[in-house]
């Protein structure tokens, strides 16, 4: 096993015991470039955590924190942190667009908190999102952790510093019964656009974990399917599959008329059933998953043929399925498990404007009893 790091180290071995490799520039006498080997043992990620602190020992420009500026912090935080494919390629976003530009040359003792509060609020007005801003923030709060463990900085300037938190978000609202119908009706001569778009609705599940979806992972007789994984897509990266957002597998149960179209399914891909793959493939052995920017770009085409549909988002459907089960008088728990939620406090947050009427009748209720 190898792991190479842009930064000049590898780190080979494993999974007990690890040898560090770090480049240390040239040998002046000799012209020779120089290596520091370092054996670890532990796990896979204590030997990353190692190999970055070698990494910043070895490095001349980090050798002293009054010298070190953002830019230099930021990219060695980058080297060495260990990031999942989806939140590396959005941290270099972010990164890229609004840390640099606005912070990349200052020295690290420069960036206190009064700083931090003027260049968030400059960059809220130059139209960065309290999002972008946020994840701005996590970014340089953690990169400042790392800068604390290495020498390079005495405090964390984030701490005290951090965007103005936005309000909870509000949900547009989402597409009606009858638009999701028309929707459906349009693809029904298509077993796999149907299947997805069908899954994607009444399951709440989002775009990635309804295209991770094995035929494993479906129980047909049982009435139910797991969503186990989601599938992503990433320039560094390509399409691959990972864990889901909660990182927890959940049991979703299925309609009678879901599990007919899956079936249906099922004839024309029996090679796929049987070696477990992908329920939505562009092969009929089901070895690959759809892509997710392809299935977006089908659903684009698919809802300028629908009257009002022309701004239905892919990920309207999942809120369609938030407020019709809501709506119907489901608890919340259900459908926070449902539809994935870590928490049921944020289905409330998100979605208590759909809540049913008889919800809203017992607050008032207690409301009125407490004056």
């Amino acid at each position: 096993m190898v792991r190479r790091d842009r930064g000049g180290g590898s780190l080979t071995g494993g999974p007990a015991k690890w040898r560090l490799v770090v480049s240390a520039g040239t040998d002046p006498a000799t012209g020779r470039r120089r290596q520091i080997v370092r054996t670890f043992t532990g796990t896979k990620t204590a030997a990353q955590r190692a190999l970055a602190d070698l990494l910043v020992s070895t490095d001349a420009t980090g050798a002293q924190a009054t010298n070190a500026h953002v830019r230099q912090l930021l990219t060695r935080y980058m080297d060495v942190a260990v990031l999942a494919p989806a939140t590396r390629a959005d941290y270099e976003r972010v990164i890229r667009s609004v840390l640099m530009p606005r912070l990349g040359d200052l020295p690290l003792s420069k960036i206190t908190p009064p700083l931090l509060d003027h260049t968030w609020m400059q960059a809220a007005a130059d139209g960065v999102t309290l999002h972008r801003l946020r994840r701005a923030h996590v970014i340089l709060s953690s990169a400042f952790r790392y800068a604390i463990r290495w020498g390079w900085a005495a405090t964390n300037p984030t701490r005290g510093a951090p965007p103005r938190t936005p309000p909870p978000a509000r949900v547009a609202a989402p597409p009606s019964k009858e638009t999701l119908r028309q929707l459906l009706e349009l693809v029904a001569d298509e077993p796999d656009l149907y299947v997805w778009l069908r899954l994607a609705i009444v399951t709440g599940a989002r775009r990635g974990e309804v295209l991770g979806l094995r035929w494993s992972d479906v129980d047909l007789d049982g009435g139910r399917l797991t969503v186990a994984r989601s599938i992503t897509n990433t320039r560094a990266t390509g399409t691959i599959a990972k864990t889901t957002k909660t990182n927890r597998s959940r049991a979703v149960a299925l309609d009678p008329a879901t599990i007919d179209a899956l079936r249906r399914l099922a004839a024309v891909r029996q090679h796929a059933v049987e070696a477990g793959g992908y329920v939505l493939s562009a092969s009929l052995e089901g070895s690959q998953p759809q892509r997710p920017d392809t299935v977006s770009h089908r659903f684009k085409r698919l809802r300028s043929k629908v009257p009002g549909a022309e701004n239905v988002r892919l990920h309207d459907l999942r809120h369609a399925a938030a407020t019709l089960m809501l709506a119907s008088g489901h608890d919340v728990r259900t459908v926070a498990d449902r539809l994935g939620h870590a928490n049921p406090s944020m289905t409330l947050n998100v979605y208590a404007s759909s809540l049913p009427e008889s919800a809203r009748a017992a607050a008032k209720t207690m409301g009125d009893l407490l004056g």
